[in-house]
């Protein structure tokens, strides 16, 4: 990495007004930004030479202040050198915080807003499976490389220390996802609560006192959900198609649609997930997204399938797959094949399997909201509770059409 050194220089500044004793500062600088550190160092003003920006020599101690300023301005160039070597961008704050903690020896001691965001990664790595799930480990590390494009981008660098870190920084960030991250609202707005979580850490171990986040307000929007409506559901169901990899599309898609799988829990399912429990089988298991407990009775539909591929269930090796799964990207590909069989025009994802179950296939018909939290395998109701508007809307829908067909008065 090819940087230009950082300029330092000597100044003094008087204590007070009416005093000739002034306070000698040190001031380093690097591209636009600076930092200055006090010496704590008192003369008069009239023993310092404003032109060559040092202490007369004159001045009975100009031998011991010239030792520490030299030794000032060669621990600075020496820690710009460490930082660059380490792959790291010089900042000057980050600097002047080595240089005024004098128990420190190491850069490595205050760590940057990455080193403490890989550490954050590594300690969900660890505690997998405890707390900490596959699509959580991804979220952060998405976030991360989020955040390296985004520093290359504003700041021609690869790493930042807290101090630079400030509420436009932030509202900078939330651009550049919107425009060259390509994400939308709600999705920056979930990286951006990842990065005040590794604040909050910082913060907890006293690496840094600031808050970026002050008047940054961190809001999520509403997005209505696509779902299959009662008679695009039976059409997918009924409608003959041309080959068996789009029937077998549609098995898995059918299985989401009464069961309200996600894409992933659908591939983990496994025959030991179907448990038996008063002449009913349940898929007992948990989300991999949020490891929430999902329970959820088998209805005709999704059993039946099931019965395709294991006959007799109980006989079944515990280990198989309930239903063959194939990834997503080639589902995807072929479910749009099929809403184009079916005169179906919505843009058909797996995803929509989901959310046709918690609005068609249940809330539509009168299952109570909290039953259908526990089976989508939700950790707040209030994430279900964006169904039951979509329901809601759909009933004015339907009084809207009433309107037009009644006739009275």
């Amino acid at each position: 990495m090819i940087t230009t050194p950082i300029k330092t220089s000597f100044f003094i500044k008087k204590k007070t007004k009416r005093t000739d004793v002034s306070t000698v500062f040190f001031r380093m600088t690097h591209q636009d930004h600076s930092a200055t550190i006090s010496l704590k160092i008192d003369i008069k003003t009239a023993d310092w030479d404003e032109h060559k920006c040092h202490v007369q020599k004159s001045h009975p101690a100009h031998n011991q202040l010239s030792t520490l300023m030299d030794q000032m301005r060669r621990n600075a160039l020496n820690l710009q050198q460490d930082m660059m070597l380490r792959g790291r961008t010089p900042c000057v704050m980050h600097i002047k915080d080595r240089l005024t903690r004098a128990h420190s020896t190491s850069v490595n001691s205050d760590p940057t807003f990455l080193e403490v965001f890989d550490k954050a990664i590594d300690r969900k790595t660890l505690l997998k499976g405890l707390g900490n799930t596959p699509a959580t480990i991804q979220k952060y590390k998405r976030c991360r490389a989020h955040l390296v494009n985004y520093l290359q981008a504003y700041y021609k660098r690869n790493d930042i220390c807290f101090d630079q870190l400030n509420l436009a920084f932030m509202e900078d960030f939330e651009l550049y996802m919107k425009t060259k991250g390509g994400c939308q609202h709600n999705s920056t707005m979930k990286y951006i609560q990842t990065l005040k979580t590794i604040f909050r850490v910082a913060k907890s171990r006293n690496i840094t006192t600031s808050d970026p986040f002050l008047g940054f307000k961190i809001s999520m929007r509403i997005v209505d959900r696509e779902f299959l409506s009662e008679e695009e559901l039976q059409r997918i169901i009924s409608t003959p198609l041309p080959t068996r990899y789009m029937e077998s599309s549609r098995n898995m898609f059918l299985f989401a649609c009464f069961t309200g799988l996600s894409y992933i829990d659908m591939k983990n399912l496994r025959v030991h997930h179907l448990v038996k429990d008063n002449d009913r089988y349940w898929i007992r298991t948990k989300r991999q997204k949020s490891g929430v407990a999902s329970n959820i009775p088998l209805l005709p539909i999704p059993l039946a399938l099931i019965r395709k591929h294991h006959p007799d269930i109980n006989a079944a090796d515990p280990a198989q797959s309930v239903l063959p799964v194939t990834s997503n990207q080639k589902t995807n590909r072929a479910l749009k094949k099929i809403a184009e069989h079916c005169n179906i025009n919505k843009e058909l994802t797996f995803h929509i399997a989901r959310h046709t179950f918690a609005t068609t296939v249940t809330l539509s018909n009168g299952v109570p909201i909290e039953s259908v939290s526990k089976m989508l395998g939700h950790r707040r109701i209030a994430t279900t509770q964006h169904y039951a508007k979509i329901v809601d809307k759909k009933v004015e829908e339907d009084m809207r059409v009433l309107e037009g067909k009644l006739r009275f008065g």
